[in-house]
């Protein structure tokens, strides 16, 4: 048998039991035992199929019954004989919903039930059924606590593949469908319905809860769900930021945060550069959630009073700036980071710019090292942070980091007015005048071409108009007014 994932199970813990909340289908849960008096083959199977679940469900109900396996084991081979291999139909959803639970509840118990809760996880990953268009008008309570059950089945899964199943099943109750044949089927359930359901459920607050407690082996499995559910609407997304989702993530993007128990800032480098396949895949889904949701925040326009969306932790933020110097020490020797540590940047420039749930950049640090880090790749400071780092100059990747650093400055001194104290005494203008005028006669360690530099010379300019005001007398010392203006007229 499978080894049991004991560590994933919530109700032999007392400290998340309050996070196990089951959907409850008693009220949606009644069925009438049948009689076929007709000779069609399928309606008889209908029939049989209704009869055999009002039998199973009023067993698995009854304190005493339930504890018969033999006749709980054959109900379930009828069951499964009459359903088919199709999928379940939608009408039945309260009482399969039951009996989920019960064989997941036991499955650790009575190994024969772990069987039958394979099979019967398998048939949700198929498309849930209609047999007929106007059972679309009354099947919306059975799919909200539906997707609710989902959610829950993922706290009980009792081994890896029935974790594994459960997400899948996930995954095919938020699809929009494989091709148009089958989007276009009459016999299922379709899929605004289906995306209604889940915006309205408990799924993706279980998934925003999830963050907390996944182990490090599911964690990623529920960072792709919670990616599939975020992509459903705006709702999805705002729900889990109100349940701080956000911040959860962030902790859990360093391994020195995951545990969130650490109350200072990690600047030991002596570990970043180690290539561990699983957390740079975990960064990566992390990254693309965040970024998804910083965007569905941004281009709302405002957001209903009943949401509200706290701003991330300090030890989130701090495992965030971790995160982003860890990418970019290693990006001179891995393509993978290059390509995160450009996507990590991206996210904080959301990060500056949206106004609802503002990140505190300035005090977790990460304005101090985003302009280290540019100043250093540029002239090489010795002592700092980022001396031995490198920005490739050969590909788009680099220049486009670059751009987006800029633009990070340039938002920040706009926006965040005690920002001014991070950036002095850190050669920011020096920096951005070298940019501006290239041929000032200063060596740089960034051998740009001249159309690089004509790229980063528009960020510079850009970058200098609002950073000047702020720190002007670095601007006058690097004699910043002659340089702009030889420059203006050159061009």
């Amino acid at each position: 048998m499978e080894e049991m994932y004991e560590h994933e199970s919530w109700t032999s813990s007392d400290s998340y039991r309050d996070l196990l909340i089951c959907p409850s289908f008693r009220s949606y849960s009644s069925l009438d035992l049948l009689s076929c008096k007709s000779k069609d083959e399928e309606e008889c199977r209908l029939v049989n199929l209704n009869n055999v679940i009002k039998k199973l469900f009023d067993t698995i109900d009854d304190p005493i019954k339930k504890e018969d396996v033999p006749v709980i084991c054959c109900l379930l081979e009828k069951f499964l004989k009459y359903n088919g291999t199709s999928g379940f139909y939608a009408k039945h959803l309260p009482q399969i919903g039951e009996i989920l639970e019960f064989l997941s509840m036991q499955a650790k118990k009575v190994e024969q039930y772990l069987h039958y809760l394979q099979q019967l996880l398998e048939l949700c990953c198929k498309p849930l059924l209609v047999q007929c268009m106007s059972e679309h008008f009354s099947i919306k309570p059975k799919l909200l606590r539906y997707s609710s059950l989902l959610g829950y089945l993922l706290v009980l899964a009792p081994t890896k593949a029935s974790f594994d199943t459960v997400k899948k099943a996930i995954q095919v109750f938020l699809s929009a469908g494989k091709d148009e044949a089958e989007r276009t089927r009459e016999d299922t359930v379709k899929p605004d319905v289906r995306h209604e359901a889940v915006e309205q459920s408990r799924l993706p607050l279980t998934l925003a809860e999830l963050t907390e407690v996944a182990s490090t082996e599911t964690y990623p499995a529920v960072l792709q769900l919670i990616l599939a559910v975020a992509s459903v609407s705006r709702i999805c997304c705002h729900r889990m930021l109100e349940a701080g989702v956000e911040s959860r993530i962030l902790m859990r993007l360093h391994p020195a945060y995951e545990c969130g128990f650490e109350s200072a800032p990690v600047t030991d480098q002596t570990n970043l550069l180690l290539d561990k396949e699983d957390y740079v895949k975990t960064a990566e889904y992390a990254t693309k959630i965040l970024c998804r949701m910083a965007t569905s925040i941004m281009i709302s326009d405002q957001l209903p009073k009943e949401h509200e969306i706290a701003s991330p932790t300090k030890q989130a933020m701090w495992s965030l700036r971790a995160a982003f110097r860890r990418e970019a020490l290693r990006a001179r020797g891995s393509w993978r980071s290059r390509k995160l540590r450009n996507e990590l940047a991206n996210l904080i420039l959301t990060g500056v710019t949206r106004s609802t749930a503002q990140w505190e950049l300035v005090g977790a640090g990460l304005i101090d090292d985003l302009a280290g880090f540019f100043v250093a790749t540029e002239f090489g400071i010795i002592d700092a942070w980022a001396e031995v780092a490198e920005v490739e100059v050969n590909n788009t990747t680099g220049l486009e980091f670059k751009k987006t650093l800029l633009t990070i400055v340039a938002r920040v001194v706009q926006l965040l007015p005690e920002c001014h104290t991070a950036l002095r005494n850190k050669h920011l203008v020096s920096s951005l005048l070298q940019l501006v005028d290239p041929t000032s006669g200063k060596s740089t360690r960034m051998l740009w071409n001249s159309e690089q530099l004509w790229h980063l010379f528009k960020y510079a300019s850009d970058a200098l108009t609002y950073v000047v005001p702020k720190l002007p007398d670095e601007f006058i010392e690097d004699d910043g007014a002659l340089r702009y203006y030889a420059v203006i007229h050159t061009l």
